[in-house]
């Protein structure tokens, strides 16, 4: 887990981390903060084991990498339902305005136009009926992708940085409309409080598992973050304090503004001669 200054939102290097009194100064705005260690692996939250799902596609290596289809229950799906009718109605409609265009009735562009409508809708399908969902987590981001087919949006990235746990829930609109198969999310939350989304609209045993597999990695980059730097403080002979801390970064910009001054002498007795 990397610290992020709450005052600024930068990320704070391990120098400028104190692990044996909890403390951190920002080197962007020179705030000094408290922090809390992540819960030793005895400690951690027990969570309820989820079997993963048949259908989903699991990798872990150097990278976690999570795969898995979302089209569940389309006949009750209104977006997909109405991009079917949709995709139906104007491609017979293009049909039938092509035969009026062969006999000379029709100008050519409307039978096209109506077609270009009938195969974004159908191209919508696919990407709703063919298309995986795959979730990427490194040390630094949880990367979301549909794929094979191209979509209109863009990859989501979601930073680690701040990153505490990571949960899933039911949604709002699955709660409020009492979906007969409830939908869920992954999120992750971060130490401020806030929720970063990375999956919805996922089914129960989908979700618990996805966040579940996504919380044991970010437990065990967790572990070696916090390994790392306890081994840092230890090299040090003695621990150095927030107040120490302020003062050295203090210290550091008086005698950059020193030297300087130093620099800019010669030029001024130059000019006086």
């Amino acid at each position: 887990m990397q610290l992020t200054c709450p005052n600024c939102g930068e990320t704070v290097p391990a120098e400028h981390i104190n692990i044996q009194q909890m403390v951190a100064v920002c080197p962007s705005c020179d705030s000094v903060f408290s922090f809390t260690a992540p819960d030793e692996p005895g400690e951690k939250t027990k969570r309820r084991k989820v079997k993963q799902p048949d259908d989903l596609t699991l990798y872990d290596g150097e990278r976690l990498e999570l795969a898995f289809r979302t089209n569940w229950r389309m006949d009750q799906d209104e977006s997909f339902m109405g991009a079917a009718i949709l995709g139906g109605v104007f491609s017979l409609i293009a049909f039938i305005m092509l035969g009026g265009t062969l006999q000379g009735e029709i100008p050519f562009f409307l039978p096209l136009f109506m077609g270009i409508i009938a195969t974004s809708a159908d191209y919508a399908i696919a990407l709703r009926l063919f298309n995986q969902t795959h979730i990427t987590m490194d040390s630094e981001e949880i990367s979301i992708s549909r794929r094979p087919l191209p979509g209109l949006r863009a990859p989501q990235h979601v930073s680690l940085s701040g990153v505490i746990a990571i949960h899933a829930e039911e949604t709002l609109a699955s709660r409020e409309n009492h979906y007969d198969t409830p939908r869920f999310r992954v999120w992750a939350e971060t130490v401020d409080g806030t929720q970063r989304t990375i999956a919805t609209d996922l089914v129960e045993e989908y979700a618990y598992f996805v966040a579940q597999r996504l919380q044991e990695r970010l437990d065990l980059l967790n572990d070696v973050d916090v390994s790392r730097l306890d081994a840092d403080q230890e090299t040090d002979n003695e621990a150095i304090s927030p107040q120490m801390m302020v003062e050295d970064m203090q210290n550091q910009q008086r005698c950059s503004a020193s030297q300087k001054a130093a620099l800019a002498l010669p030029s001024f007795f130059s000019h006086l001669r």
